[in-house]
């Protein structure tokens, strides 16, 4: 195997064939987080053995085997923590059918289980809860109860009782939510007492009691801030669409609140005086920090640093030991970015991750004691001997004249002057999202073929501002497809893209952006490949409650004049469109995704009719996100075998 690796480092990825290149891309990461116990004794890593997201524990002093906590092919792993020194918590998903009034439905159940460390048994939590969908939540570790935390469920009250909490069902009544003490080793639960309002977030203090509760109930607008111990409100505001801001915790002088807003001219990061309710903008240095994220520390509650992302995701430390930790890796890993991703409760131990552009992430330990790094694992080991794709950041001007950020992906090795290549665009979902120049395996297996991937960041993303974000408000698809559009005349011009066409990739609502450039552009987009589309913006809406604060947010994007004319509506609808399609497509769709559901592409293959053209592949016992090994290699073998025929890069 290393010969055969060392070879194709020799050989340049020229040398690959597309079974290679679907084997090699098409992996489940090997790590994909690592966290260290509060004691310091074990280290849990994002995994996957078997191909599909697992935990890996190890004993940090040596004296136990590794053991492996994999919940099985019936759930889906999609994170996992440390409750306490001896238990690990995944949050995993599972599909199950219900039947209703209507019919039978497909839902996905959520739910936590925790593994016990020191024998390897396994409780799912809250289990003597009933059959509500989302058993996930935990408000609060409880560290001073090691066996303990607590969680919440999340439900619309109605006159008859609460309903299951999903956006299954909708009431006049708004979301609530009930606290409950969690045994970790049994799984059993213990209601708090009732609270009988719209309380929609709940903080809660170091003796794990409610310190300050958000109210908001998304049907009627209204919105408020309580301080539990005085029952006095901080803020209140009536008729908001969506929820404004979000309680991220209190400063470290415990004077404040500090949230996130997103109401009006208020975005960002603020404090909120817990005397009297006043709002200003949280600074450091005198610099006000805008809409970046808060690390705070579990144990302490300390804030210690902030987080966002520019080319690749960083952290930004005010806590000068994490500061100077992070200075002291960095120079020894140079060109990557380093971030903290965990520390135990004497700040002796340390997990890291370190990134750079379009390489795949590694993770170490650093232990302070020792003052040494050690490596724990890495995202994509199989390809530590084989050249990665460049990836730059770009920006063009869009037809109106606003500037589109961006990032283009060269094959290894090539630079725009050995193009034109034939070309990708691939841009991402969301749609309030954003792409980085973060390792993506999809898109670097395609540059490994020869292909050049344009990743535009369209109007109505993140990370920009919110004006650029606000800029895509009605223009689900409009003007944030005719952004996607637009990249095709400046690769042309750069000499990047071959004139003759460039085909569109991408995955929801990049799926969805990738018809509809189809639909614009049929005499540049030769085919398509998307992957859990959205192909009717309406009836995925319908999944909601009309008055709920889901449907208004879908809403905000496809605008809500497009309702009123049916013009309008089947111009944005590709399902509504099908016989104006001249591209060829490559459908492809799991059949356990609940975030958009497989009806929405099969839908499209039903009108879609007996024409040629069109290949609709259904994708058993998966979700929408992409993770197992399974998944990946269907996507790369099914869309290079269409681009290899339709668009071939050799």
């Amino acid at each position: 195997m290393k010969f055969w690796m060392a070879a194709l480092a020799a050989l340049g990825l020229a040398g690959l064939g597309e079974a290679q290149t679907v084997e090699l891309y098409g992996q489940a990461d090997t790590t994909w987080d690592a966290r260290v116990a509060p004691d310091g004794r074990h280290v849990a890593l994002g995994c996957a053995p078997q191909g599909r997201p697992a935990v890996c524990l190890y004993d940090l002093e040596g004296n136990e085997r590794p053991k492996l906590f994999d919940p099985g092919e019936e759930f889906r792993l999609h994170d996992f923590y440390w409750a306490g020194d001896n238990y690990v918590v995944a949050e995993v998903a599972l599909s199950d059918t219900w039947r209703t009034t209507s019919g039978n439905i497909l839902v996905e159940l959520q739910r936590a289980i925790s593994f016990d460390i020191r024998d390897g048994s396994t409780s799912i939590l809250m289990r003597n809860e009933g059959s509500w969908i989302d058993l996930t939540n935990t408000v609060a570790l409880c560290d001073r109860e090691p066996d303990k935390i607590v969680m919440e469920i999340a439900y619309r009250a109605s006159a008859d009782g609460p309903t299951t909490g999903s956006r299954l069902y909708a009431t006049d009544e708004g979301i609530r939510t009930h606290l409950y003490d969690v045994n970790l080793g049994s799984g059993r639960s213990r209601a708090r007492s009732d609270r009988n309002k719209s309380i929609f977030q709940s903080i809660l203090d170091a003796d794990c009691d409610p310190f300050v509760d958000v109210i908001y109930n998304d049907e009627r607008g209204d919105f408020a801030i309580e301080l539990v111990s005085e029952r006095r409100t901080l803020i209140e505001y009536d008729d908001v669409d969506l929820m404004p801001m979000y309680v991220l915790g209190p400063t470290n002088d415990r004077e404040h609140l500090i949230v996130r807003a997103d109401h009006g001219d208020l975005v960002g990061l603020y404090k909120l005086a817990l005397a009297d309710g006043a709002m200003e903008p949280l600074t450091y240095q005198g610099v006000a920090l805008g809409d970046l994220g808060l690390l705070r520390d579990r144990f302490t509650d300390a804030v210690y640093g902030f987080y966002g992302t520019d080319d690749i995701a960083e952290h930004f430390y005010i806590d000068e030991d994490l500061r100077a930790l992070q200075d002291m890796v960095s120079a020894a890993l140079p060109g990557q970015t380093v971030r903290i991703q965990s520390f135990n409760r004497d700040h002796t131990l340390f997990t890291l991750i370190a990134e750079m552009p379009g390489q795949p992430a590694n993770y170490y330990l650093y232990d302070q004691a020792l003052q040494e790094v050690s490596p724990l694992g890495a995202a994509a080991p199989q390809l530590a001997n084989v050249p990665q794709a460049s990836v730059t950041a770009i920006s063009y001007t869009a037809r109106d004249g606003l500037e589109i950020p961006g990032y283009l992906i060269l094959p290894p090795g090539k630079s725009i002057e050995d193009g034109p290549f034939p070309t990708l665009l691939m841009p991402h979902g969301g749609p309030e999202a954003r792409d980085t120049a973060s390792f993506d395996w999809w898109a670097q297996a395609y540059a490994a073929e020869g292909y050049a991937v344009i990743k535009p960041n369209f109007r109505g993303s993140s990370g920009y501002g919110a004006a650029f974000r606000d800029a895509g408000f009605g223009e689900f698809g409009g003007a944030m497809v005719d952004d996607v559009v637009d990249a095709i005349a400046w690769a042309e011009a750069e000499g990047i893209a071959d004139p003759r066409g460039v085909c569109a990739v991408g995955a929801s609502y990049g799926g969805y952006s990738a018809l509809m450039t189809g639909l614009k552009a049929p005499d540049k987009v030769g085919c398509i490949v998307a992957v859990a589309p959205v192909t009717d913006i309406f009836s995925h809406m319908s999944d909601y409650g009309r008055d709920t604060e889901g449907y208004r947010y879908w809403a905000r994007y496809a605008g809500g004049g497009v309702f009123q004319d049916e013009a309008d509506r089947v111009a944005i609808s590709p399902a509504e469109r099908t016989g104006d399609f001249s591209a060829e497509i490559l459908l492809m769709h799991g059949k356990d995704d609940l975030v958009v559901r497989i009806e929405q592409s099969e839908r499209f293959y039903r009108l879609w009719g007996n024409r040629s053209g069109l290949k609709f592949v259904e994708l058993d016992g998966q979700d929408h996100y992409l993770r197992t090994a399974y998944a990946r290699q269907s996507v790369l073998s099914e869309s290079l075998a269409l681009l290899a025929e339709h668009h071939p890069a050799r």
